[in-house]
């Protein structure tokens, strides 16, 4: 038994230099264990080369042959002995190096995985308030359009003015806001921190699932998010479109002068209903536009002017069939897949 002292000077020592210090003295041990074997040996055949070889056998130098035979195999064994517990203690030193690291890095791993899920909810609940303001903002342009704006509709000379179609924006943006159309057309959840809630929820678990030990201290790798400029530009449409945008979600735009990327642009012309706002076409749809309720599809006449077309009316609404009403548009590429290649070709030339 290791007497208090000597344990309390054990317990105080650097376990990293302990563990420094063992690995000397475990040479050293080898080194004096080996001379030690030699020894016990030399003293092995010593004593029987005076039992076998010896004219006769002498009492007294066979008791000191004894003598020394005894003592350096006493040596030998507590070489071997002291030996063994150094090799003990560097191995249970080992291991308490190795239970500390994969302590820390648990530590280490489970404090990303938290703080990835914290980072996740603040972006989504950043999101979360930037929309409501943004859904403020618009129904605030609808009652000021509502209290301010003249009644273009029955005013010819307005009626021409491409500008006033924001109004009509803001009607779009107001049924949406009353009908719930976006969430019931796409199925996005309510809210940001709605969608996030499982994903932050997972990191928490695999968090806890770490620390327990229960799963390997492992950082789900994924990529930075690569943002890719989608270009865009202005066209006008002679009917109202539907298309697949940014992760494939069903995208909406109204007749008249409107932003659509590049690539459902094309596909647009392709279809022979989308015109240059500069051309003649393009500023005939935009005026006929301005005074158009929404839905509303133009085509033209043989004086090559635009009228109204509306498609098949539902005799219950009296509103076009919603069928009728969009055009899909579907580009040789999805904007999904073109954002894809686009970020995999960004980051093959970094």
């Amino acid at each position: 038994m290791r007497a208090p002292k000597m344990i309390a000077k054990l317990l105080n020592r650097d376990p990293n230099a302990e563990e420094e210090r063992l690995r000397r003295r475990q040479q050293e041990l080898t080194d004096h264990l080996a001379r030690a074997v030699e020894a016990a040996e030399r003293a092995g055949e010593q004593r029987r080369s005076l039992l076998i070889e010896a004219d006769a056998i002498d009492e007294a130098s066979l008791a000191k042959a004894d003598a020394a035979c005894r003592e350096a195999d006493d040596r030998r064994q507590a070489l071997e002995a002291a030996a063994r517990e150094v090799a003990q203690r560097i191995a249970e030193a080992e291991t308490a190096r190795a239970v500390a690291l994969d302590s820390d890095d648990r530590k280490r791993v489970a404090e990303e995985l938290i703080a990835r899920a914290g980072r996740l909810e603040k972006a989504a609940a950043n999101l979360d308030r930037v929309a409501e303001m943004y859904s403020e903002a618009r129904l605030n342009l609808l009652g000021v359009f509502t209290a301010d704006a003249p009644d273009f509709q029955n005013d010819a000379a307005l009626s021409s003015n491409p500008g006033l179609s924001v109004a009509h924006h803001a009607q779009f943006v107001a049924d949406i806001l009353n009908h719930g159309f976006v969430e019931k057309s796409t199925g996005v959840p309510e809210s940001a921190i709605g969608a996030a809630i499982t994903y932050m929820d997972w990191l928490k678990r695999r968090a806890a699932a770490v620390l327990d030990g229960s799963a390997p201290p492992d950082l789900p790798e994924k990529e930075p998010y690569l943002r890719v400029a989608i270009p865009e530009e202005s066209i006008v449409i002679s009917r109202p479109v539907s298309y697949h945008g940014r992760l494939n979600a069903m995208q909406q735009a109204f007749a008249g002068c409107v932003t659509l990327p590049s690539l459902i642009a094309d596909a647009a012309r392709a279809a022979g209903i989308g015109f240059s706002p500069e051309s003649a076409d393009g500023k005939a749809i935009m005026r006929a536009a301005a005074s158009a309720g929404m839905g509303a599809a133009f085509k033209p006449r043989g004086d090559g002017l635009w009228m109204v077309h509306v498609g098949d009316i539902d005799p219950k609404s009296g509103k076009p069939k919603a069928s009728d009403m969009f055009l899909h548009l579907s580009p040789p590429i999805s904007l999904h897949d073109w954002e894809t290649a686009e970020r995999a070709r960004l980051r093959a030339a970094a």
